[in-house]
């Protein structure tokens, strides 16, 4: 853009002279995309696609000016429009920088939470979840990231651990992942193999402030599962999870991230470590320390109600009644549809308690959430 003999208006000489520049622009956006439409890429299809279209940023730099200069021939409203488009793309770049900063603070969460509900994981294991977890970071990131946490005293390019997106890669094999087959990937120079009945499924979604859970088949009620994960709860195996870290250090604060805080989410994946285990009076310890530290259903950082089912059980089966059905309420009155999943916990609490005064107790509740025979 110019200003012609010290003008305010170019006038048509300018307006022509930003014809040229048009054309050129849009024949370099049109030939820079070449070399990956040549090898059979899409810029709009996958992930990180998007990429090769970066080297048509300089043409269509170039098409803007010239289409501003053919239209708007006075320098003035070119000058503001400019102005315009450079506070646009500069407030859009801040944009995608906090994203990708709060992108890494929920790579961070996600590492740290399944180091802590899951401090050694035996190989050849595959870990699964309906989708990509870290959408910025990608399936491929995600397992390497795994592998990293988990790392083995010998590397070799047959790695131990694979992720998994349920709905692209099993989305239309579900039976036949939950019968029992083998499991393949070959990635760059590294294998990985297992068996599908020796799979673990995960459940994290940081924008609802949710922390990681590692599901078991009991989570089938579970209005928050999408159907395919539901399907698929066959194949865990939660005997994959040891429950001391083993040879495995903590994970790389230069990779991961310095530990977060021992906050909700941490004593949350202790305790169901501890169910896991069936530590029932650690369970109750942690659910004590964390109702000490403010934690409860009415706080915005604790008021997921599948993330209070492990201090429910730990309460119910160490004998405090009281503090079990309390928390029980509480979160039927923040969602409902947890109901059948209550009634799930409600009813194993039951089948593993047979003493007469016990089963009054369950069976009261029972009644009281409606739940079925």
């Amino acid at each position: 853009l110019h200003r012609a003999n010290g003008n305010a208006d170019d006038g048509p000489a300018a307006a022509r002279s930003g014809l040229p520049v048009l054309w050129l622009g849009l024949l370099i956006t049109a030939a820079a995309p070449l070399p990956g439409w040549v090898t059979g890429r899409q810029v709009i299809v996958g992930a990180w696609s998007d990429r090769l279209a970066v080297p048509a940023i300089f043409g269509a730099s170039m098409a803007l000016a010239g289409l501003i200069a053919w239209l708007i021939r006075r320098f003035p409203q070119q000058a503001v429009l400019v102005s315009l488009l450079a506070g646009l793309a500069v407030g859009n770049n801040l944009r995608v920088a906090n994203d990708y900063r709060w992108a890494r603070v929920q790579q961070n969460r996600f590492f740290w939470q399944l180091y802590w509900r899951a401090p050694a994981i035996q190989p050849n294991t595959a870990v699964m979840a309906e989708a990509e977890v870290l959408p910025k970071t990608g399936l491929y990131s995600t397992a390497a990231g795994i592998n990293l946490i988990y790392a083995q005293p010998s590397p070799s390019a047959r790695l131990p651990y694979w992720f998994y997106s349920l709905s692209r890669e099993f989305g239309h094999r579900i039976p036949e992942l939950v019968s029992g087959i083998p499991l393949e990937t070959n990635f760059r120079h590294f294998s990985f193999q297992a068996q599908s009945s020796s799979s673990l499924i995960l459940y994290f979604e940081p924008s609802d402030a949710d922390c990681l859970r590692v599901l078991t088949p009991q989570d089938a009620s579970d209005p928050a599962l999408a159907d395919v994960v539901t399907q698929a709860l066959p194949i865990i195996d939660l005997s994959r999870i040891q429950p001391g870290p083993g040879r495995n250090p903590s994970p790389e604060a230069a990779i991961f991230g310095p530990e977060p805080e021992h906050g909700w989410c941490y004593l949350f994946q202790k305790a169901d470590l501890a169910r896991q285990t069936g530590d029932w009076a650690l369970v109750s310890a942690l659910g004590d320390r964390a109702r000490e530290q403010g934690y409860s259903l009415q706080n915005s950082q604790s008021n997921t109600p599948q993330e209070w089912i492990p201090f429910i059980e730990g309460y119910a089966r160490t004998g405090r009644w009281q503090e079990a059905v309390e928390i029980t309420r509480a979160a039927r009155a923040v969602e409902p549809k947890m109901t059948a999943r209550l009634c799930r916990v409600w009813k194993d609490i039951q089948s593993s308690a047979p003493e007469a005064g016990t089963q009054a107790v369950v069976q009261s509740l029972l009644n009281e959430l409606g739940c079925g025979q």
